[in-house]
């Protein structure tokens, strides 16, 4: 309820703030892409996730004999299981400018998880803390804004993972490019990327994870100069991973609906906030926080 209660916020604050429409110039997100010539900049985010399933569960069958030769399985329980994963993802990041179109970026993952499954016949919890990522990347702007929209593309390997309990490196490529064209006070955006992993050796075996694309369209509107908000629609597909040869899951596609707010707190210091909430299925919501600031 009070995730969708900040989409309600996001949209008041919207109607509010359009007396005030500022130029897309100010947009905080577009110039936050880069970090600027010759100088550091530093990215601490926090990413709450939850998400839930239900469904029914019996116990082992009992066979019943209804005819000479006639028998039917009955179920010896049937009730409603219930479960439920919190997800936290601490990130920091930092960026420095090798030019006013380039950047290079190192940024590292914490991941702390819940895991609990509620049934009638009792309750499972299981957690989990770990380092999970180190990724080293670039990003380049290609072209310019003018009559044709400006180009960004970025590039990045995980130099570190942990998969399955197993330390990894150089085992998963992300790859992607971004689009941005303004039109006062909005800035319209359409980003890709696609993420591939290679077979890795851990202790459980010979693991395969499913490769991962999304494409997401983006409105950013220029509230004033110090805040921008945003509304965005991401579609994404997700490979099927698999163990020892054997599928773990299967492929699915999903969309995801965003909306965010970015706050200028002073000339080097911006602070972004935003939820996410599945499309889909409804099983799934976050909540990011994140802080970026000029060094």
């Amino acid at each position: 309820m009070r995730l969708y209660s900040w989409m309600n916020v996001c949209v008041y604050a919207f109607v509010w703030t359009l007396p005030t429409a500022s130029h897309a110039k100010d947009n905080l997100d577009i110039r936050s892409l880069l970090a600027e010539d010759k100088s550091w900049k530093f990215d601490l985010s926090y990413s709450f996730l939850t998400s839930s399933s239900k469904g029914s569960e019996h116990g082992d069958p009992t066979i019943l004999q209804v005819g000479p030769s006639s028998f039917i399985s009955i179920p010896t329980f049937y009730g409603e299981y219930t479960d439920n994963t919190n997800t936290s993802v601490f990130s920091l990041g930092f960026r420095y400018g090798l030019s006013k179109a380039s950047e290079i970026r190192l940024r590292t993952n914490y991941v702390w998880s819940n895991y609990r499954h509620v049934s009638p016949t009792g309750t499972d919890e299981v957690s989990d803390s770990r380092l999970n990522s180190l990724w080293i990347g670039i990003n380049h702007k290609v072209k310019e804004e003018d009559d044709i929209p400006a180009l960004l593309i970025n590039a990045e390997v995980a130099a570190y993972e942990s998969i399955l309990a197993t330390d990894q490196h150089g085992k998963s490529f992300s790859f992607g490019m971004a689009m941005y064209k303004t039109s006062d006070p909005l800035v319209f955006s359409l980003s890709f990327t696609h993420q591939i992993g290679l077979r890795s050796k851990t202790d459980q075996g010979k693991y395969r994870p499913g490769n991962l694309s999304t494409g997401t369209a983006t409105v950013y509107f220029s509230a004033n100069e110090t805040s921008t908000l945003s509304t965005s629609a991401r579609l994404s597909y997700k490979g099927a991973s698999s163990l020892n040869g054997i599928k773990k899951n299967e492929s699915h596609t999903s969309i995801d609906l965003i909306f965010g707010i970015g706050i200028s707190m002073n000339k080097k210091t911006t602070t972004f906030i935003s939820t996410r909430i599945n499309a889909t299925d409804k099983k799934e919501a976050e909540i990011n926080l994140t802080l970026s600031r000029n060094i």
